[in-house]
């Protein structure tokens, strides 16, 4: 595969990541996909709020867990940056995605891609963590951490896949978010987000 970290326009690109996931083709039970917004409006015509209903290529037998986080963002410099994408009103057949932006945001354009998956599926759980989790949005903080556990308990420390469902960043400043985990155990790990 080729993997793309790109920026574009006036952007500066220091330095970036990413992960990704390769279930097996053969699992039924895993299901994902992709959505941007530039599939509702054009990146020229920024809206607030923006959802999109997807179906499910195979519907389940029972409401599935869904977990979703961005791919692309494209808002504008000069003010802060709050975005936050999330699933509402799943079932078996399928979801809404929802890409959101608040306060001064102008949002040109988000993309998001989505994944599904049976719950008690063996050695799979998915969840969120948060700063919310720990500490009110005011006064911000650089330097964030706190301790997950997961919903299953696994025989041996899992892998971690993560990715971001929610950013809240001022516009002074070049913006630096880095997410990362440690400690990682068969029933716990701990969390880090920093700027």
């Amino acid at each position: 595969m080729t993997v793309n970290l790109h920026s574009w326009a006036a952007t500066v690109h220091y330095r970036s990541a990413c992960a990704w996931l390769v279930p097996s083709a053969a699992d039924e039970a895993f299901q994902f996909g992709h959505w941007s917004t530039i599939e509702d409006h054009p990146s020229n015509r920024p809206k607030r709020q923006t959802y999109h209903y997807i179906r499910f290529p195979r519907p389940y037998q029972h409401t599935p867990k869904v977990v979703v986080f961005l791919d692309c963002l494209d808002v504008d410099s000069d003010y802060n940056t709050r975005v936050k994408v999330y699933p509402s009103s799943v079932s078996p057949v399928g979801f809404y995605l929802n890409i959101e932006s608040w306060g001064d945001t102008v949002l040109y354009r988000a993309s998001a891609y989505w994944a599904a998956h049976s719950l008690g599926k063996a050695n799979l759980c998915s969840g969120t963590f948060s700063t919310n989790d720990i500490r009110y949005w005011r006064p911000p903080r650089s330097h964030n951490t706190a301790t997950a556990t997961f919903d299953t308990t696994f025989r041996e420390p899992p892998q971690i896949f993560m990715g971001l469902n929610l950013i809240d960043l001022g516009e002074n400043g070049g913006q630096r978010l880095n997410v990362s985990v440690d400690h990682i155990m068969p029933k716990t790990m701990e969390w880090h987000l920093d700027a």
